[in-house]
């Protein structure tokens, strides 16, 4: 399982995921993997291979001499071996900083990917990561946490997060929310820490182009 989200949250894409289906630990080739792609794109079953909702690696550091397809699989072929110890590290100690941080050992993998794929692990297992006791404040995040504060009185960009958590009925009350019909498809009534992170890493592309700063990543037509 582990194995299979770091795979996804390196491409970040639903179709190239499915046309690869779900990788076995002790029988992933990378080779096999590398030429799996070429022939998707050939045949013109995908596109492209890696997201565009944010900037990838281009992993140069794996092998120069090959290009992101073939660097990713090579990449992946590294982080299989490092699977099984993390995996028992994180299952016998059951702590969120702990898990975030022990996917940070794996290459290729920073803190925006550690971090989404701590979350994914924890719609499978909440001891494992909970997304409302940690938050890693992830690169859009911190510019929408700019936008909105003047000053950060000293506070880290996570405590601001948790300190946004702490006011949203405040603020949902000014602008005319009604909580329990805002959240009525929620078990949970509020934007847990992930949530906000998230929110404001939208905030961050929305603004960005209200004050037509830089090029948006997508275009959308009516």
């Amino acid at each position: 399982l582990l194995f299979n989200i770091v795979i996804y949250r390196i491409y970040n894409k639903i179709s190239t995921m499915e046309n690869i289906g779900f990788q076995k630990v002790d029988n992933y080739n990378s080779e096999d993997l590398d030429k799996k792609f070429r022939l998707l794109i050939k045949d013109g079953k995908i596109t492209k291979v890696f997201t565009n909702a944010f900037v990838v690696p281009s992993y140069r550091f794996v092998c120069p001499d090959k290009d992101k397809i073939g660097r990713s699989c090579i990449l992946i072929n590294k982080i299989k071996d490092l699977i099984p110890s993390i995996c028992i590290n994180i299952m016998n100690n059951k702590d969120s900083e702990f898990t975030y941080k022990s996917l940070l050992k794996l290459p290729g993998i920073g803190k925006f990917l550690s971090y989404q794929i701590c979350v994914d692990l924890g719609y499978w297992d909440k001891k494992i990561f909970d997304e409302n006791k940690y938050v890693v404040a992830g690169p859009g995040c911190i510019n929408g946490l700019k936008r909105i504060f003047i000053d950060r009185k000293g506070m880290s960009y996570e405590s601001c997060i948790k300190y946004l958590v702490d006011i949203q009925y405040e603020g949902f009350e000014k602008n005319g929310y009604k909580v329990k019909e805002f959240f009525e498809d929620r078990d949970e009534p509020y934007l847990n820490l992930m949530a906000i992170e998230n929110c404001l890493c939208e905030i961050s592309k929305y603004l960005k182009i209200y004050y037509n700063e830089g090029r948006p990543r997508n275009k959308y037509r009516n």
